[in-house]
Parts: C-alpha cells; sequence; structure tokens
C-alpha cells in the first residue's frame, strides 16, 4: 500500500511523487510508457537519432521547484523574413521598439507569477483563511499602481494581434512572433478575442531554457524521485481508479493489480475523469463539466534525421528557428485552415536543432531537426490517411526547404506525429499539447474545470495535478508542485 497513487510518469507527475515523498509520504507513480518523462521524454525517431521531447520550450524555474542540478542557458531565436533570417535575442534585448513592452512585463511580473505559482482563488471562500489570500491578492495587485493594474484588467479580453500592434505595429514580423506565444498549439490565431491572455501568460511564465533541454529535466526529476524512495512503475497502464463509498481507494492496473492509496491524476484530466472512472461514480454536473473541456490538437511533430547541418541561410548554426506567416494576418491566415478541418497550405514552423549543443543525440558529423508545425487539425476532414500525413511532411519540408535549400538533399530518416500520433503515443486526449486548451473559461478557477480547479475534485481522496491543471500547460512544474501541496494538507 502507498500513501498516494500518482498516475502519469510526466513531469508533473515526478514533481509531485518528489515532493510528496520529501514530506515523508509513500509514493508509487504508475506510466505506461517504459520510460517516465512524458511529453519531455526524449525520441529514438530513427536508431542513434533522438529529438528531445515533443515540446521545445521549458518556462520551469528550478528555484521555484527547490530542483537543484539544472543549469540554465539563454537562446537566441532566429526569426524567417523577407530578406532572410533575424536574431532575436531573449527579452528582445537591442529592440528599441520592445523596451515599453518589456517595462511594464518586468513590472507587473512579480504579482503575477506569485499569482500563478498559488493555488486559483476559490469561487466561493468560506474560511478564514480564503479571505486573507483574495485579500492579500488584490492589495498585491493595487500596489502595482493604478496604470499597471489597469492594463492588466484590459488586456485578457483582448486578441493578441490588438495588444501586440500597440507596441510592434511598424514592425509586422516581429509583431507576428511576438503574438505566436499566445496562439500556438492552441485552437486560435492572433485575431481571436482573449488570446492575449494566453500571451500574457506565457510572458510572465518565460524563464531561462534549461540547458540539454527537456531530458535534463526529466533525468533529474528521476534522481530525485529515487532518492526519495520514489518506486516508479514503467511500462504498465492504469486500467480504473477504483471507488468505494464516494472516495478513490486505489488504482487498478493492466493485468488486474490493485495498488491502494490517494490518487493523484497527472495525465489529462478527461483521461482520468471520463476513461478511468466508472460514469456511476460521478455526479450529472460534474461529468457535464469534463466533457465539455476542449482540448484539440493543432500541432504536428516531424522529426529530421541529417547527415549534415541545416545549414539555414543567414542564421549561420542557430538551434531555434521561426518560420511563421510573415505578418499577424499570414498567422491568422494558417490559423483559419483549420477551422474548416483542413491543414494549413503553410504551417506555422517552431524549429529546433538540438545537436547544435548537444552532439549526443546523433552519430558523429549529422544532427537532429525537431520541428512542431502549428495549425494541423486533430480531426482532418478527410481523415489522417497515408496520403495525408506524406502531404503534411511534405508541406513541412517545402517551408524549412526555402530556408535552406540543402534540406532534402540531408534527410536520412523522418518520422512524423500528427495529433492523433501524440495522442496515442503520449497519452493526451485529442492530442491537445496543453492538456486543456488555454482560453480564458479554462484558465485560472476553471482551470480544468469549475468543480476540480483547486486541485481537488469532488470524489474524496482524487485529485488532478497535470498540465491540465493550474496554472498552464508547458514545462513549468507548478501543477505538479501545487497539487502536491494540496495533498500534504489533506494527508
Amino acid at each position: 500500500m502507498s500513501d498516494v497513487i500518482v498516475i502519469g510518469g510526466g513531469h508533473n507527475g515526478l514533481v509531485a511523487a518528489w515532493k510528496l515523498a520529501q514530506a515523508g509520504a509513500s509514493v508509487t507513480v504508475v506510466e505506461r510508457s517504459d520510460e517516465v518523462g512524458g511529453m519531455c521524454r526524449p525520441i529514438e525517431f530513427a536508431p542513434g537519432y533522438f529529438a528531445p521531447g515533443v515540446l521545445h520550450d521549458t518556462s520551469l524555474d528550478p528555484r521555484e521547484l527547490g530542483l537543484t542540478g539544472l543549469d540554465t542557458t539563454e537562446t537566441s531565436v532566429w526569426v524567417k523574413d523577407t530578406e532572410g533570417f533575424r536574431e532575436l535575442q531573449p527579452g528582445l534585448a537591442g529592440v528599441d521598439a520592445a523596451s515599453g513592452w518589456r517595462a511594464f512585463i518586468d513590472r507587473v511580473r512579480p504579482f503575477a507569477r506569485a499569482a500563478l505559482a498559488a493555488p486559483p482563488p476559490p469561487i466561493l471562500p468560506s474560511t478564514g483563511g480564503d479571505f486573507w489570500k483574495l485579500g492579500r491578492t488584490g492589495l498585491g495587485l493595487r500596489r502595482l499602481g493604478v496604470a499597471d493594474m489597469t492594463e492588466l484588467m484590459r488586456i485578457p479580453p483582448m486578441c493578441a494581434a490588438d495588444w501586440v500592434n500597440e507596441h510592434f505595429e511598424d514592425d509586422p514580423i516581429l509583431a507576428e512572433w511576438v503574438s505566436s506565444a499566445g496562439v500556438l498549439h492552441g485552437h486560435a490565431g492572433p485575431w481571436s478575442a482573449g488570446t492575449a491572455a494566453n500571451l500574457l501568460l506565457a510572458e510572465m511564465l518565460r524563464a531561462p531554457a534549461i540547458k540539454g533541454g527537456p531530458p535534463a529535466i526529466v533525468n533529474r526529476l528521476r534522481a530525485a524521485c529515487e532518492q526519495a524512495n520514489v518506486v516508479l512503475r514503467t511500462g504498465i497502464a492504469a486500467t480504473q481508479i477504483r471507488i468505494e463509498d464516494g472516495r478513490a481507494t486505489g488504482v487498478e492496473l493492466a493485468g488486474g493489480e490493485f495498488l491502494s492509496g490517494s490518487v493523484l491524476a497527472a495525465c489529462d484530466p478527461r483521461t482520468a475523469v471520463l476513461d478511468l472512472i466508472a460514469p456511476m461514480h460521478l455526479p450529472a454536473k460534474v461529468e457535464k463539466q469534463f466533457l465539455s473541456i476542449r482540448a484539440r490538437g493543432t500541432t504536428a511533430k516531424l522529426m529530421l534525421a541529417l547527415d549534415g547541418p541545416l545549414d539555414a541561410e543567414g542564421a549561420g548554426d542557430a538551434e531555434r528557428l521561426y518560420l511563421g506567416g510573415g505578418s499577424l494576418d499570414g498567422l491568422e491566415r494558417a490559423f483559419d485552415a483549420i477551422k474548416y478541418g483542413e491543414m494549413s497550405a503553410a504551417p506555422v514552423l517552431d524549429v529546433s536543432v538540438p545537436t547544435v549543443s548537444d552532439t549526443g543525440l546523433a552519430p558523429d558529423g549529422h544532427h537532429v531537426v525537431s520541428i512542431l508545425a502549428s495549425f494541423v487539425p486533430y480531426d482532418l476532414r478527410a481523415g489522417w490517411t497515408d496520403e495525408a500525413r506524406a502531404d503534411l511532411e511534405a508541406r513541412i519540408v517545402t517551408r524549412l526547404t526555402e530556408a535552406a535549400p540543402t534540406l532534402r538533399d540531408r534527410i536520412v530518416a523522418s518520422t512524423l506525429w500528427t495529433p492523433t500520433d501524440i495522442e496515442r503515443e503520449i497519452g493526451v486526449s485529442g492530442g491537445c499539447l496543453q492538456h486543456v486548451e488555454h482560453a480564458l473559461d479554462q484558465l485560472f478557477f476553471m482551470r480544468p474545470t469549475p468543480s476540480s480547479a483547486r486541485y481537488e475534485t469532488p470524489i474524496a481522496g482524487l485529485f488532478l495535478g497535470g498540465a491540465g491543471s493550474h496554472p498552464c500547460g508547458g514545462i513549468t512544474g507548478l501543477p505538479g508542485l501545487l497539487a502536491a501541496e494540496t495533498i500534504q494538507r489533506r494527508l
């Protein structure tokens, strides 16, 4: 018997398991894949070639988690424009037009970061502690001053394009790249209302990259869990969360084994509640809330093995590149296609060449190119046939070849994951990289649902702590950390 059974060995599940074990709980992690890590685990997509996880960006702050042994680094992004590539330094350093933008972000970040690194406030405060937390948050907001407080309330309902144009209207390429953080991997374009909230969230959580990328995070978390005596069970799936007298009592595994204890589901919330719990145990209102969660994957992953460098013209040995629509309207047109079940004719590409800094991911002299292609629908109208998959890969390679003309001659192997493949390989509903789409009605005290927004669910002993919980998806570790703290108080 364990005090807590964690379903899902992604980075949030590992953070939660480590923190609970540090607090003295006995913890078992159940992971259906052969390796822990989830979206952060390295992928050997061809013999000897490894992509460093599904996601590229890490917003994880080791200090916030109390995690030692991870080094950070700053990496430029090379953005494609009409005349080639231009280098953008972290924080848009050296860009005169960004001074007002950065000044506002820097002023409000301490307040926002503190709010995001704490459980969301209850909808109906019921204790003195609840009222104290609300009052403290309100006081922190007021201390920003009238101008910044007003701005922080004005921005979230806006579309990202309108907010960004207030600062970068004279630089269409820069405006598009800045706004992309609010729309990529989601089901929205830069002119969609509320996407400024997503962009603001991304800016508030932005942190220096972790050296070694997502795999370095997984390796460190695995070691921390092992040091804390967490039991890691890999290669076996949870098939059911057992409910007795309205309480979660443990997890049934494939093959019939039963593990008793409280349950923390670090997998996506739709899977946890709708697939692993028998319907008779769910109140109708709760079931409806989880059925209403939007988790529509819009990103494909293409991994290329090259027998030489990418050699993007004008970008040298760049590690990160962005090929967008050329303007905010171009980004919006790329999004338009998925509204009709079509893939974009010119998908937006977030390109990583991890072998620039980590040569061990490929044979000597060879390279790996890891591409996240946005605005690729999960529900392709014509279906994901072999022909459709080949068409998508050709569109991605054609776009990248525009920037790296010798690319085709250097490809020795490739692997494409559509959103349906990501759903199957990683185990996230709809292939949604955020577990639950970022939108105003699916953030803060409504993430993933109003009934389960503070990590506890209406079922006693069942907690949620994956990327679908507050504050957001991506690689932060905060949902797992906050879920662990909630469970500690209950245990």
